[in-house]
C-alpha cells in the first residue's frame, strides 16, 4: 500500500451549516492543504435543506484540495467515522480527525502533526488530540505535552497502524480486555456504560478507548487545550440535557512545539482525574450490594418500628461493632423509615450527591418505558383515550387550565403564533393533549427535544406537518422558529437543572414557561430516588426538589415572572409542585 507523506484533516459533516462555518474558518488559518470531507446524508426529509446548506458549503471551499464524500443515506455519526477514517487511513499513513462542531486555535494543526511525525513509529503511542481540560490536566504537567492512557476523540489524530483493529465492537474489546486481566473501569466508570449502548446509539469513540485500554496505547495531550467543543446540545450524543462538565475556559494560543518530547509513559494522575469527572471505579456485585442493601433496610425497619428505649440501646450496642461508613448508611436508612420513604413507589432519600442518586436507580433509557409510551400515545391518536401522561391513558380529559392559558397567553403576544420547543416532552404527550383547543391560532408548530430513541419512535410513527421531534434543542428552535421553551415535568430529572435553566436562557425565547416543577417547602434543594409504581413500568431515576430562589436566580435578570400558579402533582415527600411562565424582558417594546 503506497501512502502519502501529506497529513489531511479528515472532516465529518451533518446538518449544522453555522457551525460548520466556524469550523472551517479556523482550518483555513490553520493553513491546512489537504481535506477529505464525508458529508452524511439526512436522517429524515425535514433536514434535506440543512445538509444540501452544508454540502454547498464544502463544495465551495477554495483554499485547500478537498476530497469531498457525499452520502445518499445516513449512516449516521459511529458507522461514518469509523468508515471514513478506514478510507482515508488506507491512503495515508496518518490523519487527524475533526467533526462540524469543532473550532482550535491558530496552530494546532502544525503541533498534532509534528506529534504525530514523532511518534509515528512508537507503537506505545496510540493517538494524538488537541484537546484536554483543566480538571483532567495533572498539576505536574506546566507546559509540556503529557501521556494519558484514555484516548480522546475532540480533534484527535492517529496512524494507519493503530487504527488497525477497530472492527471489533466496544463491548468484545471490554470483554477482551477483562481476559486479560485489565480492568475496564480504570478510566471512569462511562466507559462500560457507553460499551453497552454502543451499537444501539451507533456512536463509535468508546470502541477507540477501549481500543486503547486492551493495547496498553498512549494518547498524547496537550498543556493545556488547543480546541473547543461548540456543539453542546446540538450534537445526536451530547444532548442540552447533558451539557458536560467538560466546557473549556477560552482558549489560550496554542503551546510552543517541544523541541524534546516526553517519552511516552502515561502520567499517574490522570486515570484518578478520570475517575473523579467521570464516575468511580468498579462497582461491587449486584449479589453483594443486594444482600447488604436488604440487611441495612430491614435494620432500619426494625430501629424505627423500636420504642424509644429501643432507639437508644440498639444503637449504643451497634456503634462500635458498625464501621463510620456503614453506620451513615444506616442512619439515612432510618430517616428514610421515619418518613414513609420506604414505600413501595414514590420520592425517597436525601443524598449527597446526584452521582450517589443515580447509582441507586435504573434509569429512564429503558425499551419498555418507550414502547408503552409510544402504545399509550397510539391509542390517543386512535381516538381509545383522552390523553396519555408518563404511558397512562385516561379516558376522559383533565385539562391543567393554568398550563393551557399561559400557553394560550403567549400565543396572544405573539399575534396568534404557538410556536413550541417542547423539552422533555416524551411522543407529544402535552400536545396530543391540549391541540384540539388551539385549532384557531394562525400558526402552530410543536418540536419536542427528547432522547435519540425517542425521537426515532416519534418521526417513525407520529410525525405529522405541526410536530416535529429533534434530538437537541438548537436544532429544534432553529427548525421550528420557536418562541416558546416549555418543559413539563422534566428539569428536575437533569442532574444540573440549574447550569440547564442558565443556559436556557441565553437562548433568546420569548417565553419560559416550567411546568410542573417539584420544589422543596424549606428552600433548600434536596436530591432524590423517584421509584415508578410497578403497575405503570418498573424504573427508578434520581430527581431533584428544587429551591424556588436558586430557580429564580437561575432564570437570570433578563426575565420577569408573569405568573406563577400550583400544579396538579403531588409527591410522598414535603413538597409543592408549581408552573412558572417568564417573558423575556423587552420583548414587548420590540414587537410593538
Amino acid at each position: 500500500m503506497e501512502m502519502t507523506s501529506t497529513i489531511p484533516i479528515v472532516l465529518f459533516a451533518y446538518a449544522r451549516p453555522e457551525l460548520l462555518r466556524k469550523t472551517l474558518d479556523c482550518l483555513r488559518e490553520n493553513h491546512v492543504p489537504l481535506l477529505y470531507a464525508f458529508s452524511d446524508g439526512p436522517r429524515t426529509p425535514d433536514l434535506n435543506d440543512s445538509v444540501t446548506q452544508v454540502r454547498n458549503i464544502l463544495r465551495s471551499i477554495d483554499w485547500c484540495e478537498v476530497v469531498l464524500r457525499e452520502q445518499k443515506t445516513n449512516l449516521g455519526l459511529g458507522v461514518s467515522i469509523r468508515t471514513g477514517v478506514s478510507e482515508v487511513l488506507s491512503k495515508h499513513e496518518m490523519a487527524i480527525i475533526f467533526e462540524d462542531d469543532l473550532i482550535c486555535v491558530p496552530g494546532t494543526y502544525e503541533y498534532l502533526c509534528a506529534a504525530l511525525r514523532q511518534y509515528k513509529h512508537d507503537p506505545r503511542v496510540m493517538s494524538v488530540t488537541g484537546w484536554t481540560h483543566p480538571k483532567i490536566t495533572p498539576e505536574d504537567v506546566y507546559d509540556q505535552p503529557y501521556f494519558d492512557g484514555r484516548a480522546e476523540c475532540l480533534a484527535w489524530g492517529t496512524w494507519a497502524r493503530a487504527w488497525n483493529g477497530m472492527k471489533e465492537d466496544a463491548m468484545t474489546l471490554m470483554r477482551q480486555c477483562e481476559a486479560n486481566g485489565i480492568d475496564v473501569y480504570r478510566y471512569a466508570a462511562d466507559l462500560v456504560e457507553m460499551a453497552k449502548t454502543e451499537l444501539r446509539r451507533n456512536i463509535w469513540a468508546v470502541r477507540f478507548l477501549y481500543w486503547h485500554i486492551l493495547n496498553h496505547g498512549l494518547c498524547l495531550r496537550p498543556p493545556h487545550s488547543m480546541v473547543e467543543h461548540l456543539g453542546f446540545g446540538t450534537g445526536t450524543n451530547c444532548t442540552a440535557e447533558e451539557l458536560p462538565w467538560f466546557v473549556n475556559p477560552p482558549l489560550r494560543s496554542c503551546p510552543p512545539i517541544p523541541t524534546t518530547w516526553p517519552e511516552p509513559v502515561e502520567n499517574t494522575r490522570c486515570w484518578t482525574l478520570h475517575q473523579a469527572m467521570c464516575g468511580g471505579g468498579r462497582p461491587p456485585p449486584r449479589a453483594i450490594r443486594s444482600r447488604v442493601m436488604s440487611r441495612l433496610q430491614r435494620y432500619a425497619r426494625r430501629l424505627a418500628s423500636a420504642g424509644r428505649e429501643g432507639s437508644r440501646l440498639i444503637p449504643r450496642i451497634l456503634h462500635g461493632t458498625i464501621p463510620p461508613v456503614l453506620w451513615n448508611v444506616m442512619r439515612r436508612l432510618r430517616e428514610w423509615s421515619q418518613t414513609a420513604s420506604h414505600s413501595a413507589h414514590g420520592w425517597s432519600g436525601n443524598y449527597a450527591t446526584w452521582d450517589e442518586a443515580a447509582a441507586d436507580t435504573t434509569g429512564y433509557e429503558t425499551g419498555e418505558i418507550l414502547r408503552k409510551a409510544l402504545d399509550a400515545e397510539r391509542k390517543v391518536r386512535r381516538g381509545e383515550a383522552a390523553f396519555e401522561r408518563d404511558t397512562v391513558t385516561f379516558e376522559k380529559e383533565n385539562h391543567s387550565w393554568p398550563t393551557l392559558s399561559a400557553l394560550l397567553y403567549c400565543a396572544a403576544a405573539s399575534e396568534g403564533r404557538l410556536r413550541v420547543v417542547d423539552f422533555g416532552g416524551a411522543l407529544g404527550s402535552t400536545w396530543s393533549q391540549y391541540r384540539h383547543l388551539w385549532l384557531g391560532l394562525r400558526d402552530v408548530h410543536w418540536a419536542i427535544v427528547e432522547l435519540p430513541a425517542y425521537v426515532e419512535a416519534g418521526m417513525r410513527h407520529l410525525s405529522e406537518p405541526k410536530l416535529s421531534f429533534h434530538t437537541s434543542i438548537e436544532d429544534a428552535q432553529r427548525e421550528s422558529k420557536a418562541t416558546i421553551f416549555f418543559s413539563s415535568s422534566a428539569i428536575q430529572y437533569l442532574p444540573e437543572p440549574y447550569r440547564f435553566l442558565k443556559e436556557i436562557s441565553m437562548r433568546g425565547f420569548d417565553f419560559l414557561f416550567l411546568d410542573r416543577i417539584s420544589l422543596t417547602l424549606n428552600d433548600q434543594d434536596r436530591i432524590t430516588v423517584q421509584r415508578v409504581n410497578p403497575e405503570i413500568y418498573t424504573a427508578s431515576y434520581p430527581c431533584w426538589f428544587l429551591s424556588e430562589t436558586r430557580l429564580r436566580e437561575a432564570i437570570g435578570s433578563n426575565y420577569r415572572l408573569t405568573v406563577s400558579f400550583a400544579a396538579l402533582d403531588k409527591a410522598n415527600v414535603p413538597s409543592v409542585f408549581r408552573g412558572y411562565l417568564f417573558e423575556r424582558k423587552g420583548r414587548r417594546e420590540k414587537s410593538q
